[in-house]
């Protein structure tokens, strides 16, 4: 096939063939020196910040430096071939992949440019996830900036910066169904949860007076659950999203993107509510979150990120990507479940639980 190059830049490819003489022929541009001399003569000109590629590019982006990468056809003696320009100087050392298609290539943290395996969109993998430019399919979007990166990378002037809030569902949320007399502040309602055997489903002390009462009615809002609640389509789980996940600033987040208001299942992240991620990887959705929010216009530090949960072992796994975690509902535990072991909460969280601040922190 064809080679097919795609530009981050400002001004189109059209007529730079016939401009560089030799390579004319763009189907026949498949050896070595030819792409090579095409880069060559295609850097001095590319900007950065250009739109997006069209599917089945190879996608580039610039920051700090301008970029290139020419993809060649699988019979291609020169299976893809790239240029850096910048100060460094750095020429790399990226894998070579003739006659593999495209495959993943990693370049310093300036490179910006979405990486993919094969003809799937491309997304960060784990051990990029808490850098400040993330893949959107073959686009580079700044969600945010790193903890401890180099370059302090400063969001854009369009991008607000918050924090976000994110909260478990069973025994946080909410409390044991039904066990008001004991959960001092908990509140029945005439829904069923299905949660833990099921019955009406009953509000923690936290949802009973408000999120907004917390310092998180000044954040963006999420939900992370290893369960479904009542499932996505129930009332039940309709009324989560209405009236439970509410403050000042998601309300006026919801109010101008309505889409929002949906569910999300493991880490297939397309709105700030995750149901069905497991236990003790509940980080990773997390982290889809935080980057959904990134590309709709608001950037989130890791640092800025505080999840809540009544199940012990969901919290220590959050520092590895440099969030907050902390577990609730410390006072009340269930010990009929899980061999007595008091693993989760029984009236879920209360208001004062809900503290800003920083580290990882277990019930003592």
């Amino acid at each position: 096939s064809s080679p097919r190059v795609a530009l981050s830049a400002a001004r189109p490819a059209q007529g730079l063939p016939a401009r560089l003489g030799i390579c004319a022929d763009m189907a026949n541009a498949h050896s070595a020196p030819c792409g090579l001399f095409l880069l060559a003569a295609l850097l001095p000109g590319v900007a950065s910040g250009g739109p997006p590629c069209a599917p089945g590019d190879t996608c580039l982006a610039g920051a700090a430096h301008d970029h290139m990468l020419l993809q060649f056809g699988a019979g291609s003696q020169l299976g893809a071939a790239r240029a850096h320009a910048g100060a460094n100087g750095d020429d790399g050392d990226d894998e070579a992949a003739a006659s593999q298609g495209p495959q993943r290539r990693r370049r310093a943290e300036s490179m910006r440019s979405c990486r993919r395996r094969h003809s799937t969109p491309a997304s960060n993998p784990p051990e990029e996830w808490n850098e400040p430019w993330q893949c959107e399919g073959n686009a580079m979007v700044l969600v945010g900036s790193s903890r401890g990166s180099a370059n302090g990378t400063r969001a854009p002037a369009s991008c607000q910066a918050s924090c976000l809030c994110v909260f478990d569902i069973d025994r946080t949320l909410t409390g044991k169904q039904g066990a008001t007399r004991r959960c001092r502040g908990n509140r029945k309602l005439d829904y069923y949860d299905e949660a833990y055997g099921g019955g009406r489903a009953t509000l923690s002390a936290l949802t009973a007076a408000g999120i907004r009462t917390t310092f998180c009615d000044g954040c963006h809002l999420g939900i992370t659950s290893a369960g479904a609640g009542s499932g996505a389509h129930s009332d039940w789980n309709q009324y989560l999203l209405d009236e439970v996940m509410r403050g000042t600033v998601h309300d006026a987040f919801t109010g101008a993107n309505p889409g929002a208001q949906k569910w999300s299942y493991g880490t297939e992240v397309h709105s700030p509510y995750v149901l069905k991620q497991g236990n003790k990887i509940k980080q990773d959705a997390v982290e889809g979150i935080r980057q959904w929010y990134g590309r709709h216009g608001v950037c989130i530090s890791s640092d800025e990120v505080y999840f809540f949960g009544d199940r012990t072992e969901n919290i220590g796994p959050f520092q590895d990507l440099g969030f907050n975690s902390r577990e609730i509902s410390c006072d009340s535990r269930d010990y009929t479940l899980y061999g007595g072991s008091g693993m989760v909460g029984l009236c879920g969280a209360r208001p004062e639980e809900i503290r800003q601040e920083k580290g990882n922190v277990l019930c003592s």
